[in-house]
Formats: C-alpha cells, structure tokens, sequence
C-alpha cells in the first residue's frame, strides 16, 4: 500500500511539471545585433552597414554619379574638392572604375542640392568665396531661419533620446522583475503542488493506518 501511494505522488508530480512547462510561455531574450566572421576570419558587414550601402547607391543614382553633380554645378574638380573640403586626389579617386566617394559624402551632396532648390541664392560661391559678402540678404535671413529651425529640432531629437534610453532602462527593469516574479511563481506553484501532495499522502496513510488498527 505505501508503495502504492509512492508511485501516485510521482505520477502527480510529473504530470504537474510537465503541465506547467507547457502553460508558461517563455520571455523574449535581449541580444545585441554582432558582426560574424567568415571561414577567412574577415569581419562581414552587419545588416545595417548593408543597408547604409544600399540607401547610398540610391543616392548616387539620384544625383547621376559625381561627376554630374559637378556639370549641374558648374565647378572644376578642384573647386568641388575645395566646396567638400577634401583633397583633389580624393575626388579623382573616386571617379576611377571599381571606387565610391563614402556615404557621408553622398549625403552632404544630397543635402546641399536640396538646400539649393530651396534657397535659390545658397549658391557655391557663398563657401568657396573669400568675403560672404556674394550672397544676398534675403539668403542670409533665410539661412538664418534654417538654422535656427534645425536648432530647434535637434534640441527635440536630444530629448526625444533621452526620453527612449529611459524607457529602455525601465524597460531592462521590468524585464528583470518579471522574470523574477515568473520564478517565484513557479516556485510557489510546486510548493503548493508537493504541500497538497503531502497532505493527501499523509490523509491516505492516516486512513490505511486507522483502518488496519
């Protein structure tokens, strides 16, 4: 007979451990995005370094390569080294077959014709002549606008991102106390499960031993 209600008590407790480990869904891991090797042992691209490349062919397609940002220009190669800050070489080494000019650069292009369209006189005279004088005052009210306009947005985007690194941390948080509460749940789930296990146990042995006296 106690071999018998040993037997019960394991098959109770296995089939609640098992029920458990099936109604309990498991959380979400947090891992950082890493760069892998390949079989040479050469760090490959992140999918977010391939994506950069990509957005920067789109712009250079957009702006028909360097040289014809130069023709809608109306600049040497020397005065668009000089407008990007960068030394002569380096724009003709960009030109050569199997070379592209990094992305930053393509993006100050891009930038820098959309600012023209918009602003008629931000012409490139105003950064490769020696007195700003060349530009107009309305340009330069209006520069002054686009300035303090961008100002104004990158004071939001700086709260905007202390805003989002305080929820993560709070998010971190909570993620931590829930795991901690699934735990101690868990725990208190089989406590509960032995404890009335034990009780039916010890009411089954009572009654045996009492029937038997």
């Amino acid at each position: 007979m106690l071999m018998y209600f040993t037997t019960l008590f394991i098959v109770f407790h296995s089939i609640y451990v098992v029920i458990i480990n099936m109604i309990t869904p498991e959380l979400p891991e947090f891992l950082p995005e890493t760069e892998a090797l390949d079989t040479n042992g050469l760090r490959t691209k992140s999918s977010l370094r391939m994506h950069y490349d990509a957005q920067t062919v789109v712009i250079e397609r957009q702006l028909e390569g360097l040289e014809g940002v130069r023709a809608k220009l109306g600049l040497t190669q020397r005065k668009m080294a000089q407008l990007l800050l960068i030394d002569p070489s380096a724009w003709t080494r960009w030109n050569r077959p199997g070379h592209r000019a990094p992305g930053v650069v393509w993006r100050a292009l891009q930038w820098y014709m959309i600012l023209q369209e918009k602003i008629p006189g931000l012409t490139p005279n105003y950064f490769l002549a020696s007195a700003p004088s060349v530009v107009r005052a309305e340009t330069l009210k209006d520069l002054k606008k686009e300035s303090e306009a961008r100002e104004l947005l990158e004071k939001r985007l700086t709260n905007l991102d202390r805003q989002l690194s305080q929820f993560e941390i709070e998010n971190k948080n909570l993620y931590q106390r829930l795991l901690g509460l699934e735990t101690k749940l868990k725990i208190w789930r089989i406590g509960t499960l032995i404890l009335t296990l034990t009780l039916l146990f010890s009411s089954f042995i009572w009654v045996f031993l009492r029937n038997r006296l």
